[in-house]
């Protein structure tokens, strides 16, 4: 007789190993399982503080930007939710400032961030003074920020190849330049984030005032005179341009900076004249009236007054910008000053011929 086989307890034996197995793989699974979810929770969170840190440190930049620029207005508040901005600034305003930022900001789980930056900056007026100062082919040689010789040297640069430009009192219209070429790309109002493609060109400059007998080309700084400057191009019939202006006075320099933006030119370019329009005074020949005189040269040694950038009477089909375009107020009863003092570096920046009456 065959002896009767005994297999349960073996198959049995084989099902609770398997079991264990797999209790054991599962176990092992979960615990990747969380692992990996740990980590990608971390990744998560450290790509949100890195955008958010990338993002505050545009913030800082573009606060540094308008604490650079003497139109714009305190970037204090400027920053979106989360964020919140806060500018500081120490020092001499003429001379050097001590500038710091700080971007506050709460982070995914709550903590508290920030991020905060320091710089010193030079003060405006020895920046305008030295500008000022600078004949045309000066500028061109220094190309002043590595961009287009004509966008005013006031421009802030605020992206890769673009700069602003807020030629009026703060909360005026600004205006974008392409670097590059120097021509408008958009118009910006006083709404944060309002702009609008433009294009067309810039004339600007400074007015400066001298109230002395013989005046002085040179190193004018008397007291300015309120004023309204138009451009009228030519045309049937002739277009007015409106120019945006503002008055600076510190310590160390008095004049009036100018911007005439000319949106949607001819394809030829615009031709027309500037005008000074007293307000509360007159332009004449006595004493107690001023005569507008134009800082102007032939600087290519043509013979005449023939480029536009050399500042003639009249511009002719102007298709960039033009900059460093200026005018010296005196008295009435005096000449426009041929040449400044003797021995002065930039003559050709310190001649001027009369332009009214």
């Amino acid at each position: 007789m065959r002896a009767p086989r005994i297999t349960r307890p073996a198959r049995r034996a084989d099902t609770g190993a398997a079991l264990l197995e797999a209790l054991v793989a599962m176990l092992i699974v979960s615990l990747l399982s969380a692992s990996l979810l740990t980590e990608l929770q971390a990744l998560r969170q450290a790509r949100t503080a890195a955008r958010q840190r990338l993002d505050a440190l545009q913030l800082a930049r573009r606060a540094f930007d308008r604490l650079r620029d003497p139109a714009a207005s305190s970037p204090a508040g400027t920053a979106p939710p989360p964020f919140t901005l806060v500018a500081t600034e120490a020092g001499d305003a003429l001379a050097l400032r001590d500038v710091n930022v700080a971007v506050d900001w709460r982070g995914s789980a709550g903590d508290a961030r920030r991020l905060q930056l320091g710089t010193r900056m030079p003060g405006p007026s020895p920046v305008y003074d030295a500008v000022l100062g600078l004949a045309p082919q000066d500028i061109a040689i220094a190309r002043p920020h590595a961009r287009a010789v004509g966008i005013p040297f006031e421009a802030v640069s605020i992206a890769p190849g673009r700069s602003r430009w807020q030629p009026g009192e703060p909360g005026a219209t600004a205006w974008v330049f392409d670097d590059g070429d120097g021509r408008l790309v958009s118009r910006c109002t006083n709404t944060a984030g309002a702009c609008d493609a433009a294009a067309g060109s810039v004339l600007s400059g400074h007015l400066r005032f001298s109230a002395s007998a013989p005046p002085d080309p040179s190193t004018p700084g008397d007291a300015l005179l309120p004023l309204r400057i138009v451009l009228t191009l030519d045309g049937t019939p002739p277009r007015t341009v409106g120019c945006a202006t503002q008055a600076v006075v510190d310590a160390d320099a008095r004049f009036v900076r100018y911007g005439c933006a000319v949106t949607d030119p001819p394809a030829a370019g615009w031709s027309g004249r500037v005008e000074i329009e007293p307000v509360g005074w007159t332009v004449g020949t006595r004493t107690d009236q001023r005569r507008v005189c134009r800082y102007s040269a032939d600087l290519d040694g043509s013979g005449a007054v023939d480029r536009n950038d050399e500042h003639p009477a009249r511009y002719t089909a102007v298709q960039g910008a033009l900059s460093q375009q200026n005018y010296l107020l005196v008295r009435g009863d005096q000449p426009c000053p041929e040449s400044g003092a003797a021995g002065t570096h930039n003559d050709a920046l310190q001649r001027t011929v009369q332009h009214q009456p």
